[in-house]
């Protein structure tokens, strides 16, 4: 990265210094021309008042001097027999300057065969006097001073090339000091524009471990989780194929394979349904008008035998005649729902109850699900979402739980724009976990 940019910055010190030789020359060439110009009409003025005929027109060295009548004949020309040449009267600078004043151009000179300046002036007397000179002395004073100016070019691009090193260090350096060491402090060096560039790559680094750490912690469990279900299937399967135990043994292993197996799917499901949520594109393209309250009446109705089973009752709790209307994914929300009120069957004590209910409250709707189980400490709330996370696992290998309930409803939350999840429990005496979502416009 640093000698790319200090590549860059190189290319573009060529270009800079290149660009400014050329304007340079240009402009040093026209400065010139301006000056021989003015010399050209001061000189002009000077022939003008001097009588022509009377031939003590002065010699210019360097200048060529001409004095043309109307008709185009030369009458006089400094460095060239008047005889031998031709009318000149079509010549671009002479017919100008009969025209319009004053005719100035730059050509090959038909009489002595060089590239020349012209200058060329109307005086009182209705003859022209046109001044040149040899263009080839001005490009030799240019092409003399090349070699000082290529010296100066090589110099300013050694300092460039310098400062650009130096400059892209400086720059690069806060990131550098990063990838050496993430957890290095930056914050006493560098650009003030690079700051928020540097804090983000230390945000992205530690986003990027905290994933990492957290996809490993969750590879270990989820192996660890696998690995439980599993042995005891083997464990029951090899003692039903070596024969041990009587028929009511055979009855018991059978039961326990299954509850494990059940297990395992539903671990399976879970970890899938998980990556799923996890590699999701954007849910909202998919979103539709979702009526929370009848997607919670039908998870407590298909809850009930489970809820019976545990001697724990479930009620939904709606709110007549009001709209609970949310724009959401209705897979999702019914999954969100669902997983909520089996935790809350699970982790109950016999002869518990589960609320749930939805209602309006402003420009929101709320969904909540309230039992009188277990609870949770305080210290364990901040971390009952995470993956795998138990407060008593023992009570959940036992209930069959996975531990990816919560961590599912974390995720379909995160999901739907604006939706803010919450909880209060005390321990022994149950937990509320309540979702607001914004209500649906219009509704």
């Amino acid at each position: 990265m640093k000698r790319k940019i200090t590549r860059e910055f190189i290319v573009m010190t060529l270009i800079a210094i290149a660009a400014a030789a050329v304007i340079s020359t240009f402009i040093f060439y026209r400065v010139i021309r301006e000056e021989l110009l003015i010399d050209f009409k001061n000189c002009a003025k000077l022939i003008e008042s001097i009588d022509s005929s009377s031939g003590d027109i002065p010699e210019i060295p360097g200048l060529r001097i001409t004095i043309i009548e109307e008709s185009g004949k030369a009458l006089y020309d400094s460095s060239a027999d008047t005889g031998q040449m031709g009318n000149h009267r079509e010549r671009p600078e002479v017919a100008q300057a009969f025209s319009e004043g004053e005719g100035q151009s730059t050509r090959k000179s038909e009489t002595v065969g060089k590239n020349v300046f012209y200058y060329a002036c109307l005086m009182k007397n209705g003859q022209v006097v046109r001044i040149a000179r040899d263009v080839s002395s001005v490009q030799a004073f240019i092409t003399g001073s090349l070699p000082l100016l290529i010296i100066l070019c090589v110099l300013l691009f050694s300092a460039c090339a310098l400062l650009a090193n130096v400059l892209t260090t400086s720059f690069l350096r806060p990131i550098l000091k990063i990838a050496r060491n993430p957890d290095a402090n930056v914050s006493d060096g560098g650009y003030e524009e690079m700051k928020p560039i540097v804090r983000m790559i230390k945000e992205q680094h530690e986003l990027t471990m905290r994933d990492s750490e957290r996809r490993q912690e969750f590879t270990t469990n989820v192996s660890h989780e696998l690995k439980t279900p599993l042995a005891a299937i083997s464990g029951y399967a090899e003692l039903i194929s070596n024969g041990m135990g009587d028929e009511d043994d055979m009855r018991r292993y059978g039961r326990d394979i299954q509850r494990n197996a059940e297990r395992l799917l539903n671990l399976i499901n879970d970890v899938i349904r998980l990556s799923e949520l996890d590699t999701a594109e954007e849910a909202v393209r998919g979103f539709v008008p979702v009526d929370l309250a009848a997607e919670a009446e039908k998870s407590c109705e298909m809850l009930t035998f489970q809820a019976e089973k545990r001697n724990v009752t479930i009620a939904f709790e709606g709110s007549p005649g009001e709209k609970c209307i949310v724009n959401g994914d209705a897979q999702m929300l019914s999954e969100l729902i669902y997983n909520l009120c089996d935790n809350a069957v699970r982790y109950n004590n016999p002869g518990g109850s589960v609320t749930v209910s939805v209602r309006p409250s402003g420009n929101e709707v709320l969904l909540t699900v309230k039992d009188t189980g277990i609870g949770i400490p305080v210290k364990d709330q901040e971390r009952i979402f995470e993956r795998f996370y138990r407060v008593d696992k023992s009570r959940s290998r036992e209930t069959g739980g996975t531990g990816l309930g919560l961590a599912i409803v974390k995720h379909i939350v995160e999901q739907h724009p604006g939706a803010l999840l919450s909880m209060n429990s005390i321990v022994g005496k149950g937990t509320e976990i309540t979702v607001s979502f914004p209500k649906m416009k219009g509704e």
